[in-house]
């Protein structure tokens, strides 16, 4: 399986630094700008299956990237939403990473009331790609995802655990395009985080 995977257009809750629910996430003028160009570059490429998160950030990225790929299947799933901020989610990003600092927990394993921690997450997309490996085995996949679902597939593939440096190396800009090679035993990253198709006015 050959993996694609971007992450969607700039949101408000981006720019603002405000926690997002898994379901929600309205894109910017600039983030719909993103998703035009990302649309445009991804015309070229031949998927035969989408599978795209249910989040209506993701929804409305996918919305420009169907109209190069009418004709491919695209699945809408919960299972590669965001990570789940739980009790945090409408509070500023600064009081999350407050709250972790004082929890005494490792990064990895921080997760606030009712939400999930990093390796949560690890082990949700982990399932999923474990679900949907064996009969996508020789075919070209799209994933229309999160920046952190996207790290996760990092720190998956190279079998490290979450930390506050891996984030930051593992970061994922707006609109950015990532490519996995699951065809061998042992998968491969070919491709992180590249914007190329981005101008830096919207990056």
């Amino acid at each position: 399986m050959k993996l694609t995977t971007i992450r969607h257009g700039e949101t408000k809750n981006n720019v603002s630094e405000i926690l997002v629910s898994q379901e929600g996430g309205e894109l910017t003028k600039k983030g719909k700008e993103q998703v035009k160009l990302l649309a445009k570059r991804l015309s070229k490429e031949e998927f035969d299956i989408i599978y795209c998160s249910d989040s209506k950030r993701t929804r409305d990225t996918a919305k420009k990237i169907m109209r190069y790929h009418k004709k491919t299947p695209i699945i809408y799933t919960k299972e590669l939403r965001e990570i789940n901020r739980g009790d945090m989610v409408g509070r500023l990003g600064l009081e999350f990473w407050k709250e972790y600092k004082e929890s005494g927990k490792s990064f990895a394993e921080f997760k606030p009331k009712n939400g999930e921690s990093p390796l949560d997450l690890i082990k949700r997309i982990k399932k999923f790609i474990n679900k949907i490996k064996n009969k996508n085995k020789n075919k070209k996949v799209l994933f229309i995802v999160h920046g952190g679902v996207n790290r996760s597939l990092r720190d998956l593939i190279l079998n490290q655990t979450p930390s506050e440096k891996e984030m930051e190396i593992g970061k994922n800009e707006n609109c950015c395009v990532n490519l996995f090679d699951f065809s061998k035993k042992r998968p491969k990253i070919i491709l992180y985080n590249c914007t190329k198709h981005l101008p830096k006015t919207l990056k």
